[in-house]
């Protein structure tokens, strides 16, 4: 069933390939980033001091990519939200 469905996928972007009407796009989103003073065990870099829990982030960001095989470019973004508290 796999083999089928790579099969049809090939023959999709082959056919995607030769219409300059359709533009072919990957998007990709990474896992949620949360935002606060937060740090890994209790310790920060900066002279601030962190928390050593990360349970009320301040928002979150999602980094994600869009990459455009004809062009041969990547696009990078951060998307956040705020965090109701």
């Amino acid at each position: 069933m796999t083999d089928a469905i790579f099969e049809q996928l090939d023959f999709e972007v082959e056919e995607a390939q030769e219409d300059p009407t359709v533009l072919r796009m990957s998007l990709d989103a990474k896992a949620v980033v949360k935002i606060g003073p937060f740090s890994r065990g209790g310790k920060s870099r900066a002279d601030t001091q962190g928390c050593d829990h990360d349970f009320h982030p301040k928002s979150t960001v999602t980094p994600y990519g869009i990459f455009l095989p004809q062009l041969d470019e990547v696009f990078l973004y951060l998307a956040t939200s705020s965090i109701d508290q």
